[in-house]
């Protein structure tokens, strides 16, 4: 099992050195000097009553800049609380502005964030659609640099590079942010560079309304809608383009519960589009081979979580039945070098090498014994490694030295390696689910600077269950440390260490979040 294990970690790790070397090719696509094209603004919400007006502020300024005769926008708000009554109010201001804007809002959520864009298209004047979330807020100049991309009659898809508006509100968005700068500075970057499927982000970036229709529109049978139709689209022939010198600022999740449910509904979504598009990517004859592997770990990502998971529960098993991940013992035995002795007399380097056939052949009998679970070890650090140099590199490229955020990356690697319970949940549900499930919405806060406050705001997010289970695990890895300690099975105490901590910590955090609200 651990050999199937390493097997399947990796791919994943591998993944991460891929990507650095291919963004490394990448330049800034060119544009071309065209006419304006027209251009719809949509804007999904349920139920975000602190940022709405300022995505729509952000939208009219960007109108501005582009030309108000030649954008739309349109409010898509789906949304059960005051949020539509302050949307209301604002797009009525802004029409008697004369802008060309217009609230859509549905009594329903049917097909969620999909159904509220599907919907949409009745209404949806012009060729081309602009999407924000309500967590962002778009520069004036968003269009004017956008749009000149598409010139090009097969391009479908510009996605543009997600920027922090609270990077430094706290440990956690400082963490986050280096996980999403991974991605969209080294990710992205690197699959646009080799010319493997793109996904679009799902906010952030500019779709032509002929591609999505040939695809087959706006879908609700995942939670990934994005990355779903930007999928499908380029399977049918469309091109995807990433541009990584055009940003557009948002919120990130304060607090753990928040990143939780964002990163569960990714994994969830993601993996539901695995399902429903792996066969299809496979069987593509335009598809080189490298683009059907690098599709593959693309839509599986979120696989690495139960991966994680399950190299824990054979930690946890070895400790428990006494079984040696790593025999230190043996291995320290066979290079230790007896000097209780008289040396022989000659040089001491050739003293050295008398004991270095004997070293060399313990070491290697040690490794024989237990090759499974040394290869195992070895995966773990691998991908491990491979992971820093990914965020390392993501650094490097925003001029940040790598040792001036070691405290943040110990931060992300425990919220990595905490999450992957919940997260393996998740994973397990978007495999065997019949059905997408709910869109559990992240809660925004209009958190911008250190001193705002998201705790005595609405949408706070209540303790789960899978708390309980984090709990539960962490204590069971002290268990096994200590047991492990007084079987003298030092080899599998790291591993036991680097999970026990993780998941308390998050089960920690999580409760110190809730406790904190003083809104439930």
């Amino acid at each position: 099992m651990s050999v199937v294990l390493s097997m399947l970690f990796f791919p994943y790790g591998m993944n991460f050195y891929l990507m650095i070397r291919k963004a490394q090719d990448y330049t800034l696509p060119t544009r071309k000097a065209c006419e304006k094209y027209h251009v719809t603004v949509q804007l999904p919400v349920f139920n975000e009553r602190y940022v709405v007006e300022r995505l729509l502020d952000a939208c009219a300024k960007m109108a501005d800049q582009y030309g108000r005769d030649l954008v739309q926008i349109l409010l898509l708000d789906d949304s059960t609380d005051e949020t539509t009554e302050i949307a209301s109010d604002a797009v009525n201001r802004y029409q008697d502005l004369g802008y060309d804007v217009d609230l859509i809002h549905r009594d329903n959520r049917e097909g969620f964030k999909a159904g509220a864009l599907q919907n949409a298209n009745k209404d949806t004047k012009y060729p081309f659609v602009a999407i924000f979330d309500a967590d962002f807020a778009p520069p004036p100049d968003f269009l004017d640099r956008t749009m000149p991309y598409f010139s090009d009659p097969k391009l479908s898809l510009v996605q543009c590079r997600w920027t922090h508006l609270n990077r430094n509100y706290n440990m956690v968005t400082r963490a986050v942010s280096i996980g999403y700068d991974g991605h969209h500075l080294v990710e992205q970057t690197g699959r646009t560079a080799a010319g493997y499927l793109l996904n679009f982000n799902g906010s952030a970036g500019v779709l032509r309304k002929e591609a999505l229709e040939d695809a087959g529109g706006w879908q609700a049978d995942t939670l990934a809608e994005d990355l779903d139709a930007s999928y499908r689209m380029q399977l049918k022939g469309w091109k995807a383009l990433y541009v990584r010198d055009i940003e557009c600022p948002a919120e990130i999740p304060p607090t753990i519960p928040s990143l939780k449910r964002q990163q569960s509904r990714w994994a969830r979504g993601s993996i539901r589009t695995f399902r429903k598009l792996s066969s299809r990517v496979f069987l593509d004859k335009k598809l080189s081979l490298g683009q059907k592997a690098e599709a593959f770990v693309h839509l599986s990502y979120y696989s690495v979580h139960p991966l994680m998971f399950a190299a824990y529960v054979i930690a946890l098993l070895a400790a428990f039945l006494g079984v040696r991940l790593v025999n230190l013992a043996q291995f320290l035995a066979v290079i230790t070098i007896d000097s209780t002795g008289v040396k022989p007399d000659m040089p001491g380097y050739l003293w050295f090498m008398s004991y270095l056939q004997p070293m060399l052949e313990g070491a290697w009998n040690a490794f024989i014994s237990m090759p499974h679970w040394i290869i195992l070890n070895a995966t773990i650090v691998f991908c491990s490694v491979s992971m820093w140099v990914f965020y390392g590199y993501a650094l490097k490229l925003q001029g940040v030295a790598v040792k001036s955020q070691i405290k943040t990356l110990g931060a992300l690697a425990l919220i990595g390696f905490g999450m992957s319970l919940s997260n393996t949940i998740a994973v397990a549900q978007g495999f065997l689910s019949r059905t997408a499930g709910t869109f559990s919405r992240t809660p925004k806060y209009k958190i911008e600077k250190r001193e705002d406050s998201w705790k005595d705001k609405k949408y706070q997010i209540n303790v789960s269950r899978t708390v309980a289970l984090e709990i539960f695990f962490g204590v069971l890895g002290i268990v096994a440390m200590i047991k492990s300690g007084l079987d003298a099975n030092f080899g599998i105490i790291p591993i036991l260490f680097i999970y026990t901590i993780a998941y308390l910590y998050i089960s920690r955090v999580t409760f110190r979040d809730a406790s904190r609200s003083r809104i439930s």
